[in-house]
């Protein structure tokens, strides 16, 4: 008999570069890939790793034939409610944060040249990390260090993505999922008090915002 692993549910955010191609193709398959898998649904943790890899690639496939440049960010969340379990992946410097009895976790470290062991790894493949105007960047070009798409700058920005799971105890509130660029025009006191009235005019019912 078939194992039941109950109800899951998908949310992402692709903030794209050069252009929207990456991002939207994204969009459009790498949750497709990641429940065609043969590893989902018994290893999510895998199936997720591959979908970033086999959605690249066929970006890769779509660029060489139509002479596409752009790249795109991704941080994903699947939730598996029977385990009460969240899943996060990411490449490139969207966020994910969880609220938890009032206080926001930031559940991801974004992969920026500035950070040590993307700089070593991209020295390492014969790439160069280098500041402009107080800026890090990749091959003097790209603020980010992994990426799906950017198929000029491989093997220096790695569609590889990075991983982690959390077992939820009832005490989170809400996940935010958002592009490194919504920071800079809000603060964590803003997006909960903007959530909670929202919840408070909809008696409390759950609603995207």
């Amino acid at each position: 008999m078939p194992i039941d692993f109950g109800e899951a549910s998908f949310y992402a955010v692709y903030d794209g570069h050069n252009g929207l191609d990456a991002a939207v193709y994204s969009s459009m398959y790498l949750h497709q890939f990641l429940v065609q898998s043969k590893y989902y649904p018994t290893n999510p943790e895998h199936a997720l790793y591959e979908a970033f890899f086999t959605t690249d690639k066929g970006f890769t496939q779509k660029t060489e034939k139509y002479n596409l440049v752009s790249g795109t960010t991704a941080v994903c969340a699947l939730y598996r409610q029977q385990e009460k379990k969240l899943y996060i992946a990411w490449v490139g410097d969207s966020i994910a944060t969880l609220w938890k009895n009032g206080t926001p976790l930031c559940l991801v470290n974004k992969h920026v040249p500035e950070r040590y062991d993307e700089a070593h790894r991209i020295k390492n493949e014969g790439g160069i990390v280098s500041e402009c105007q107080g800026i890090w960047r990749v091959d003097g070009q790209l603020a980010v260090s992994r990426a799906i798409g950017d198929v000029k700058y491989k093997p220096h920005i790695t569609c590889e993505p990075e991983m982690r799971s959390l077992v939820l105890d009832g005490n989170e509130e809400f996940l935010v999922l958002s592009s490194d660029g919504f920071w800079e025009y809000t603060t964590p006191e803003d997006i909960s008090e903007t959530i909670y009235n929202e919840l408070l005019e909809t008696d409390g019912c759950p609603t995207e915002i």
